[in-house]
């Protein structure tokens, strides 16, 4: 959240992606008088506030603008804090109302982007279980993103959830000759090691 509200919002993304997060909408706030004050019923005076909302749709695994809007809103209240909460609160709700109908658009994934690491591999094993790792039912895709130290991360696309890939990945019979183990498992990213 620290990151995010620093605006630096693609630092945050990994965070989000392993605790499951599809979407994200960033923005910002601003309020400005809107007229002089205005004198109503009985003498009380009507304070006048525009109140803005700048705010973007982020896809939180590949970090792409969806979408980005500015949204207006005015409002009235007897106090100055008052007419700017109303006039934020009715921007948000045409930003709301915008941005469902943009997440709605999204196509349903049918694969996942999964980041899997493997600890105690040395090279000539890690090139064998990435050959390995190939044929595992369910994987479409596999890239590897780096190898040091005994360690290689890929990342995988697979048809199903993280939880279902790290079984698949314990159930086969051709990882186990690897000592393959799973270690832990996010909604994008499983943890493991080899021997």
């Amino acid at each position: 959240m620290q990151q995010i509200q620093q605006g630096n919002y693609l630092a945050a993304l990994p965070a989000l992606r392993d605790q499951g997060v599809d979407v994200l909408v960033v923005g910002k706030t601003l309020t400005r008088a809107a007229g002089e004050p205005m004198e109503t019923y009985a003498g009380i005076k009507t304070i006048m506030t525009q109140g803005q909302i700048d705010a973007r749709l982020i896809r939180v695994d590949t970090g792409e603008i969806l979408a980005a809007k500015s949204f207006v809103a005015a409002a009235g209240g007897s106090a100055q804090d008052i007419a700017e909460s109303k006039a934020v609160q009715q921007a948000a709700q045409k930003a709301g109302a915008f941005f469902a109908l943009e997440i709605a658009k999204l196509p349903a994934a049918t694969t996942q982007k999964v980041l899997l690491s493997i600890k105690g591999l040395n090279y000539n094993r890690e090139r064998a279980l990435r050959e390995v790792l190939q044929g595992v039912p369910g994987i479409k895709k596999i890239h590897r993103l780096v190898y040091r130290n005994l360690v290689a991360q890929y990342e995988i696309t697979f048809a199903g959830k993280a939880d279902d890939l790290a079984a698949a990945l314990s159930d086969s019979k051709n990882l186990k000759g690897f000592g393959f183990e799973v270690q832990g498992v996010s909604s994008g990213k499983i943890e493991a090691k080899a021997k």
